[in-house]
């Protein structure tokens, strides 16, 4: 009885654990191909979280936006052309202090 008991409270968990390992492992590599992306247009990754199956990219930098296209390609060519990435792009834009 105590067995059965173990097993269903460990099985949940390693496979609770698995999925955890595979959002972060796909996290850190979108990280990277985004950030080679954002870096070849001047722009800079501030954030990379995982919002259950979507990975949300966060970027800021001067006009203009690198273009979300061409970090789909870079996704696809990393193998990770099944994975739904968002990304927000703010423009970085300095205003004048004045006196």
């Amino acid at each position: 009885m105590i067995a059965i008991l173990l097993i269903a409270v460990i099985v949940p968990l390693k496979i609770d654990s698995d999925r955890v390992d595979a959002t972060t492992v796909r996290q850190v590599t979108v990280q990277a191909v985004a950030q080679q992306w954002a870096s070849a247009a001047g722009w800079s990754v501030v954030a990379v979280a995982a919002d259950h199956a979507t990975i949300l990219v966060d970027a800021i930098g001067p006009s203009p936006r690198p273009d979300p296209a061409a970090l789909r390609h870079e996704l696809i060519g990393a193998g990770l052309g099944g994975t739904d990435v968002r990304v927000s792009l703010q423009l970085r834009v300095y205003i004048p202090v004045t006196h």
